[in-house]
């Protein structure tokens, strides 16, 4: 019986050893590609370390949606291109953006289609950034009402 305890013991080490090294190397890889992404965000818009690291502020939240530091960066990318007024919004308007912008890229509305989206409802409707991505959503919902592909309606 003594064996029995002393096998189990091994394999819970070993097992705990292998689960530690796996959360490890996750974490690590996730920080890894959040600093990638925020690099490369900084190249492609020429903005400072501190705005660019801002946007990935909540990516571990957005993780749950499947949504990767690259989905955030070319995001904002895409934004910061096509909206010419992204850089005069508040922080939190591009945060709300940004999060609207790679959740509705991933059911199916391309960030170019968002982003050109927000410049229509900014400078021909004049909404303000929040509502442009209130009317964003709101069309993403009622393309799936209407049984039409959402990005039909971006």
């Amino acid at each position: 019986m003594k064996g029995a305890y002393t096998n189990l013991s091994v394999v819970s080490q070993k097992l705990y050893k292998t689960s530690m090294v796996a959360l490890i190397d996750t974490m690590f890889n996730f920080a890894m590609s959040i600093n990638t992404a925020a690099g490369d965000l900084r190249v492609m818009t020429g903005m400072s370390r501190e705005a660019s690291d801002a946007f990935f502020a909540n990516q571990q939240q957005l993780s749950y949606f499947n949504v990767t530091a690259e989905d955030t960066s070319k995001t904002v990318g895409e934004l910061f291109g096509t909206f010419t007024d992204f850089t005069f919004a508040t922080r939190q308007q591009q945060e709300t953006l940004k999060n609207t912008g790679v959740l509705l890229e991933k059911i199916g509305v391309s960030t170019k289609d968002f982003a050109s989206g927000v410049q229509i409802s900014t400078k021909v409707f004049g909404q303000s950034a929040d509502q442009a991505a209130a009317t964003a959503r709101d069309f993403s919902d009622f393309a799936k009402v209407i049984g039409v592909a959402p990005e039909k309606m971006a």
